[in-house]
């Protein structure tokens, strides 16, 4: 399934069936939860406001209504995968899910990504989250791909409905970290090439693939927008 953000996302060309297509906009969440409606509650950095490109949860918590909608046999244990647009993927995104589910070690973490970093949207977040999280328990990891336990999504989202949110490289693993869920970075060995800014054309993506002999790796990111058959977002 693709998630689509409405401002952001307007160059996507995707191959799918609308009914596999998620549409959103800003409108949506900030009617599903409001604290993006409270200026009071969001004492942010600067003037900057929570807005789709920067706050991704809240975006995810409306898609996974929308899949569990249409799919009620979903169990408790369920695990949801999250990929950006300019994702390049080498190998087999089905061998990768497979991986991290069977491996001792990652098969039960509530949260795995692309592994710590740091930036300076440290204070981006409400004032609730920034009273419950002091600054110095706060960590930033890379989200290009993420997957999430249901029960870290669930917990997470009622954070938010108590005005709790924020930038969202900083959100989850915070929470994970401070209220006692499972968390990793993924493998090393599938950690390939990363720049939060970083522009792989078509030719540096296949050529990333085919280096040393590579099986699986998740790489950030690609910018194909120069090429006729892309599908990348010229705009994240």
């Amino acid at each position: 399934m693709a998630v689509v953000d409405d401002k952001h996302g307007t160059n996507l060309i995707l191959p799918l069936p609308q009914d596999e297509i998620f549409h959103y906009s800003y409108d949506d969440i900030a009617d599903a939860f409001p604290v993006w409606q409270d200026r009071k509650a969001l004492e942010l950095f600067g003037k900057h406001a929570p807005d789709n490109y920067y706050f991704h949860m809240e975006s995810i918590f409306l898609a996974v209504d929308f899949v569990e909608k249409n799919n009620k046999d979903i169990c408790d244990h369920a695990q949801y995968w999250v990929f950006e647009d300019d994702v390049v993927m080498c190998g087999s995104v089905v061998d990768l899910i497979h991986y991290y589910d069977e491996t001792p070690g990652f098969s039960d973490k509530d949260l795995l990504d692309g592994g710590q970093g740091r930036n300076g949207l440290n204070e981006w977040g409400s004032y609730e989250y920034k009273k419950r999280y002091p600054s110095q328990s706060r960590v930033m990891h890379a989200e290009h791909v993420q997957r999430f336990s249901k029960r870290l999504l669930t917990h997470m989202r009622n954070l938010v409905e108590h005005n709790i949110t924020a930038e969202s490289e900083w959100f989850a693993p915070t929470v994970a970290k401070n209220d006692g869920f499972k968390h990793e970075a993924f493998s090393k060995e599938h950690l390939g090439v990363y720049a939060w800014n970083g522009k792989l054309t078509k030719d540096e993506a296949d050529a990333e693939c085919q280096k040393d002999g590579k099986k699986l790796s998740i790489n950030h990111a690609g910018k194909f927008y120069k090429n006729k058959d892309s599908i990348a977002d010229e705009s994240n």
